[in-house]
């Protein structure tokens, strides 16, 4: 069976989750079970978190805010999927608790929602975006990119894919709210873009209500 990375090489480190997983082997009697278990659930932290940080400050490329930022990846391909990476830490739920360390699950989470926002402003109706400039990493190539025909248009520079998914938007709000109810911080939801990016979510939801169809059966303009 598969092994985690060594340590050196595991992308995101928390003191919580490897004193859960020390307590769980005493708790998991299956030598079989806990292998699974302590190879399963740290795999998002080990090799999925590309990379957290800070914020630029407006028109800079150099001097950072105290805006976390987390950037983290579904498979092979260096984007970020809305929904996916919101579910895939929403794993370490159990583990959240207030916390100002920039190593801490609070700190993932805040990154994931603040640059979910981020995402979002950019635009709603896409559901896969590319690394923030922050992080240095380079853009991934959609070969695909070419062959969508999206209304309106999107940036590659910036989105990776554009698929209107009303669940990518969800799952926004559901990480949202679960920061919330577990840390009771305010700090994501009133200093940074959330406010804006729960606005332009309520514009696109109500756009896409629009029906497809004239009542004469004429395509209705995008």
């Amino acid at each position: 069976m598969p092994t985690r990375p060594v340590e050196k090489c595991r992308k995101f480190q928390s003191a919580v989750l490897e004193e859960t997983i020390a307590r769980l082997h005493k708790k998991i009697a299956d030598p079989d079970l806990f292998r699974l278990f302590e190879n399963a659930y740290p795999n998002t932290l080990d090799t999925a978190v590309l990379w957290t940080g800070f914020a630029w400050e407006n028109g800079s490329t150099s001097t950072f805010t105290d805006e976390d930022l987390a950037f983290v990846i579904t498979g092979d391909i260096n984007a970020m999927w809305l929904r996916d990476s919101a579910n895939q830490i929403l794993s370490y739920l159990p583990l959240l608790e207030p916390s100002n360390s920039t190593q801490s699950i609070a700190a993932l989470f805040r990154g994931i929602i603040n640059l979910h926002s981020r995402y979002i402003k950019i635009s709603p109706y896409c559901h896969a975006f590319q690394p923030p400039p922050e992080s240095k990493i380079p853009i991934g190539t959609n070969y695909a990119y070419h062959r969508n025909v999206v209304k309106p248009p999107y940036d590659a520079q910036r989105t990776y894919d554009c698929k209107w998914e009303l669940d990518s938007l969800a799952s926004f709000l559901q990480i949202s709210s679960e920061y919330y109810n577990s840390t009771g911080d305010m700090g994501p939801f009133i200093k940074y873009r959330w406010a804006e990016a729960v606005g332009v979510i309520l514009d696109a939801v109500e756009a896409m209500r629009t029906a497809t169809y004239t009542p004469d059966g004429e395509c209705e303009s995008a």
